[in-house]
């Protein structure tokens, strides 16, 4: 498999979701900081008033607050999601053993009116090909043999002149693309960046080498 020297790839191959306390860490800083630059504007009000002649007068109002908030809302929403990947992890291991395990954000565009509410969270990989996984089934709602497969490429959209990576579009041999929103850490609730989506991309076609027998 590709990029397996990379740990956070080795964590998706073993389905591993990542302690806690590096992030409960970051996010306490980052409140913190919001405090303390929260009490210095109003223990010194002249901070303010000399910076409202600056465009950067809003962000100094905004900027605590958002730092403040940030522990929480991250807070719940990883909570959220560490339950579900917990619990779809718990019924993969039940039944499988699977090569490499694909987070995701939301269902595949193709498939949403076949998903359950919930839909997919976790895809996996293995010899037959991918399926889909949510917290509430046993098996997988959506299986994609690799006969079924054409490729993987990626999603792109155009931010300031450049094109960015925003999701892996499965082609398959019938039927209209599939797209996935991927994450790149079980247990974390935020989309992967560009760069992880194209590593995640090379990996699924360095698996696909290793593991699909169809063509054999």
């Amino acid at each position: 498999m590709d990029y397996a020297g990379d740990r956070w790839v080795r964590r998706l191959r073993d389905g591993v979701i990542p302690r806690r306390w590096p992030l409960v860490v970051g996010l306490s800083v980052a409140a913190l900081a919001g405090a303390a630059i929260g009490w210095a504007e109003l223990s010194h009000p002249f901070v303010v008033t000399e910076t409202t002649r600056l465009r950067s007068a809003v962000a100094l109002v905004i900027l605590p607050i958002g730092l403040i908030a940030l522990g929480p809302i991250v807070a719940v929403g990883t909570w959220f999601r560490s339950r579900d990947d917990r619990k779809t992890l718990a019924r993969i291991r039940a039944g499988s053993t699977p090569a490499f395990h694909l987070p995701v954000d939301a269902p595949g565009h193709a498939v949403a009116e076949t998903v359950r509410p919930t839909g997919p969270v976790v895809w996996t990989v293995d010899g037959v090909g991918l399926h889909a996984w949510t917290p509430d089934d046993a098996e997988p709602i959506i299986d994609l043999p690799w006969s079924e497969i054409e490729g993987f490429d990626l999603s792109q959209t155009v931010s300031q002149g450049m094109e960015v990576a925003t999701g892996i579009i499965v082609t398959a041999a019938e039927g209209p693309p599939l797209l996935l929103t991927c994450r790149s850490t079980l247990g974390r609730p935020y989309p992967a960046g560009a760069t992880k989506i194209d590593i995640l991309m090379r990996v699924l076609r360095s698996l696909r080498r290793e593991l699909d027998r169809s063509t054999v």
